[in-house]
């Protein structure tokens, strides 16, 4: 009897053995499909946020941190020279502006290393934009601080290190450049004068261009290489999924458990906000007279974010078409209005767009994607 049925026995596991393996391929056809099922909607969207992580996130903060390296450089450069002639501060000027455009093409983004708080519970992106907190301009606050250094005894750019937040970055530098500390004249000559005549104007900016390169060679690392002392880049802990498991409640600042995408969204969707709700058009980068040069690069980051660079494998905007072609069409036509304002620096249609595409941010991006984002949107401040 056993001899008669081994080979019929045999035959059988070998007939259930084939049949698990393609109900096995049958399942895994469906999960891996085109179609809209949650499961294959989180692998799309991991594929599209490590393009936005890698391909506009990453590359801006690259930027800015090579403009802060510039900038710096560029400062020693035209104070250690006798000169210091109106066309090197010209380029001092110029090299600030561009230092700028690149913030606000990196702005969107607050999260990770650029929102990590010191002991005075201050955001790192403060000690860059201190206008971006509250919307209130501190250039009184700056120049006060510009006229007490100037008659102290020795200024040590290490000093600048422990200053408020409000009396350093991107505003002190731009009062700096495109100012006369003594009347406040904006003539290129009075400038140049006054750095030539003042040995301490120069000490001062080094200090300034030293502290923002030194803050943004910190937030560069982090990014990049250590994290919160993880030893791996919080660009790293994000693309992988790493953050829940690293920290827990008690110290993730940034929220335990949210994921890369809601991140993404909430900071752009929180900079919306804060374009409309602000004073950005009239109160930022006055001096220099290019406020709407540097809202073109926050307007192109914001562009790249949903739909790609060329580089990437997939963008939001491929997503959202899949049946949600109408909510794609009004962020395309939102976002060219939006752009529209800025090339005819129209601050009443900026605001209306900023706010607008706020909303979009928060309804018909979502809402395409299938994706919750939860109720932690912010108010601007």
């Amino acid at each position: 009897m056993t001899m008669l049925y081994t080979p019929l026995l045999k035959l059988f596991i070998k007939i259930s053995r084939y049949s698990i393996f393609c109900v096995c391929l049958l399942l895994t056809a469906c999960f891996t499909s085109t179609s809209s099922t949650s499961t294959t909607q989180q692998s799309e969207l991991d594929i599209a946020v490590k393009g936005i992580i890698n391909h506009t996130v990453t590359p801006a903060l690259d930027s800015f941190s090579q403009q802060t390296e510039e900038l710096d450089a560029l400062a020693n450069s035209v104070c250690d020279a006798n000169t210091k002639t109106e066309a090197e501060l010209l380029a001092l000027q110029k090299q600030w502006i561009e230092t700028n455009k690149s913030w606000f093409k990196l702005i969107p983004y607050l999260l990770g290393p650029l929102t990590t708080k010191d002991f005075l519970t201050a955001e790192a992106y403060l000690y860059i934009d201190s206008y971006r907190q509250r919307g209130q301009d501190g250039s009184g606050a700056i120049r006060s601080d510009i006229s007490a250094l100037l008659i102290s005894d020795e200024i040590n750019k290490a000093d600048f290190s422990s200053k408020n937040f409000d009396t350093v970055g991107l505003l002190a530098l731009e009062i700096l450049l495109f100012e006369a500390s003594d009347t406040q004249s904006n003539s290129i000559t009075d400038i140049a004068t006054e750095f030539q005549n003042i040995a301490k104007k120069c000490d001062i900016l080094i200090g300034q261009t030293y502290e923002l390169n030194r803050r943004m060679a910190v937030i560069h690392q982090a990014w990049h290489q250590d994290y919160r002392d993880t030893g791996k880049g919080y660009q790293d802990l994000l693309l992988n999924k790493l953050l829940e498991q690293t920290f827990t409640e008690d110290n993730d600042i940034d929220g335990t458990g949210t994921p890369a995408f809601t991140r993404l969204v909430l900071a752009v969707q929180s900079h919306l906000d804060y374009l409309n709700k602000r004073n950005v058009t009239t109160d930022t980068a006055q001096l220099s007279n290019s406020i709407w040069q540097a809202l073109a690069e926050t307007h192109s980051s914001i562009n790249t974010f949903l739909a790609g660079t060329g580089e990437n494998a997939l963008t939001l905007y491929d997503m959202m078409g899949n049946g949600y072609d109408n909510n794609v069409n009004t962020l395309i036509v939102n976002m060219a209005s939006f752009k529209l304002a800025i090339d005819e620096s129209n601050t009443t249609d900026f605001n209306s767009f900023a706010a607008t595409l706020d909303g979009n941010f928060k309804r018909e991006l979502p809402e395409s994607l299938d994706t919750a984002l939860g109720l932690n949107f912010s108010d601007g401040d």
